[in-house]
């Protein structure tokens, strides 16, 4: 905590983003189920521990970690743009945004 106090406040936030990345990539060298070659499973593991991160560290704002899939998803080749949106943009879950 002294060391966090010593960077100017602008500072903190994107250097802790930056950190949970860091950290979660080894999540990358995941390897997929037996006898496939899916590199899907550690970019998936990925961008939920980037998520998570996010969100117990409030790094950003819960509404927005909430959205982080649907351009870390088509962006890191895990699921298509149009099967993550599907997914977002039912009529229920529309609802109640």
């Amino acid at each position: 905590r002294a060391a966090l106090g010593l960077l100017p406040a602008a500072m903190r936030r994107p250097l802790a983003m930056a950190a949970v990345c860091a950290l979660a990539l080894p999540l990358l060298a995941l390897p997929g189920p037996a006898g496939t070659q899916s590199a899907a499973v550690g970019r998936t593991a990925w961008s939920i521990a980037v998520m998570g991160g996010f969100w117990a560290f409030e790094l950003l704002p819960i509404a927005v970690t909430a959205l982080l899939p649907l351009f870390l998803f088509p962006l890191l080749g895990i699921m298509p743009a149009q099967a993550v949106s599907q997914s977002y943009f039912q009529d229920k879950n529309v609802l109640f945004f």
